[in-house]
């Protein structure tokens, strides 16, 4: 019916050719072109606008989360700056017994290990099970994506990346803590703590 009212010739007009590895298709579309001399267009040619949104959210997602993260190193810092200023009296009488400042360092930097291995833990168990969420949300996409869930990649380097980096993140927000730490006096420190 179509044809006949827009004065079109019968029979097909578009032919669309499923891949197994549909980033093949780009080499395929032009072999196309030469072989039977008709217009050729890869799914990637016609989608490049969808492409490039997905491109575009995918970036905005990374710099949301390394936002976070740089939130997250902050409140790291903070709380064990705010250790380090509870406890002057206790490190300076720890070096004054002999502990040496790389003793001292290492309190503060192992106090920052097990809050980088407990979040990890507990970030990697909650992103899993937020995904797992995200992934069970009924949507129903016809036409470049065909679903009738939320997409969602499950990716273990994913998890992976994030531990690195905050472990990474946890380790510069305790160094400069720990150095304080170390670096305190410990005569004026217990003189002024009277």
């Amino acid at each position: 019916v179509a044809q006949a009212l827009l004065q079109q010739p019968s029979g097909a007009t578009m032919i669309i050719y499923k891949l197994r590895n549909p980033n093949r298709a780009p080499a395929l579309a032009s072999r196309f072109e030469t072989l039977f001399q008709h217009n050729a267009t890869s799914w990637q040619d016609r989608e490049e606008s969808t492409l490039q949104l997905f491109l575009t959210l995918r970036m905005s997602v990374a710099i949301t989360v390394s936002l976070i993260i740089l939130l997250a190193g902050f409140g790291i810092f903070n709380v064990l700056t705010m250790s380090v200023l509870a406890k002057i009296k206790e490190i300076a009488i720890l070096r004054s017994m002999g502990y040496r400042r790389v003793d001292v360092s290492l309190i503060f930097l192992w106090q920052g290990a097990l809050i980088a291995a407990a979040g990890s833990l507990l970030g990697c168990l909650l992103g899993a099970l937020m995904t797992w969420g995200v992934s069970h949300i009924p949507i129903r996409l016809r036409g470049l994506l065909y679903t009738n869930y939320f997409l969602v990649t499950w990716d273990w380097r994913h998890y992976v990346f994030a531990t690195l980096l905050a472990i990474l993140a946890v380790f510069i927000a305790s160094y400069v803590p720990a150095r304080r730490a170390a670096e305190l006096p410990p005569v004026v420190t217990i003189r002024g703590s009277r």
